[in-house]
């Protein structure tokens, strides 16, 4: 039989390793230093960025802690240019919607209920 190679890892239920597994998928992602670059020359008062995260577009265990948390939230500032405001994260497979504001920390949000 032929299957794809196997991967796997550890769930990061605490999401220890989500600042950097963000700031390794933004180096991995050319286009998102272009949404910075947008976001910067905008003549706005504040400045939100909407990312929608593939299941593959972070480590396998921050993945997986994104999907199996309700209410876990991140520790550490997300890695984004400081005239960002807001940054909503949207993982796949996940029931929840993570808001950092700047100043405030993190929150999560239900938007499916």
């Amino acid at each position: 039989m032929v299957v794809p190679k196997g991967g796997g890892g550890a769930v990061d239920s605490n999401l220890e390793g989500f600042s950097l597994a963000l700031s390794e998928a933004f180096e991995q992602q050319p286009h998102m230093e272009r949404h910075f670059e947008k976001l910067r020359r905008a003549s706005a008062d504040e400045r939100d960025l909407f990312i929608p995260v593939h299941q593959t577009g972070l480590n396998i265990g921050v993945t997986l802690g994104l999907m199996s948390s309700v209410d876990t939230l991140p520790q550490e500032h997300p890695p984004v240019p400081q005239f960002i405001n807001r940054l909503w994260i949207a993982p796949r497979f996940s029931r929840r919607v993570l808001l950092w504001t700047g100043g405030t920390g993190w929150d999560s949000f239900d938007p499916y209920n």
